[in-house]
């Protein structure tokens, strides 16, 4: 629990864009019913009741839908990840100005086979006490 508190006070500055991008996530779910509906009144009215005449409605509709959920779909993904790469730059700044405020005797005590900064995860002896 310690951990999703820790990670939500660097995603509380990005809740609106969060917000926004789950609400668009979830009308996407919605949308996806639409084209199961449509082909069932494809089916229902065209074929079986000759109603051609509804054809083309009906397949512009479920055109449409899907360059809609497209569209909207790129958008939260583009969202989503705009905000995973603001916290984790957020992160990565906060520890770069950590280890700036660190004595030197600290960089005497740590071994340098841990210490790499070449290395994704060179910052996890920082994080031990």
């Amino acid at each position: 629990m310690h951990s999703m508190r820790w990670v939500w006070s660097y995603i509380r500055n990005y809740r609106v864009r969060l917000f926004i991008s789950l609400s668009l996530s979830l009308f996407i779910s919605a949308l996806n019913m639409v084209n199961p509906y449509v082909a069932g009144k494809i089916v229902d009215k065209v074929i079986f009741e000759h109603q051609e005449h509804l054809l083309i409605p009906l397949l512009m509709t479920m055109i449409g839908v899907t360059i809609v959920k497209t569209v909207i779909r790129y958008n939260y993904q583009l969202s989503f990840e705009r905000i995973s790469q603001g916290v984790i730059f957020t992160i990565r700044e906060k520890l770069y100005d950590r280890l700036h405020q660190l004595d030197f005797s600290f960089y005497d005590r740590t071994k340098t086979k841990f210490w790499n900064p070449t290395s994704p995860y060179s910052f996890l002896p920082v994080m031990q006490p």
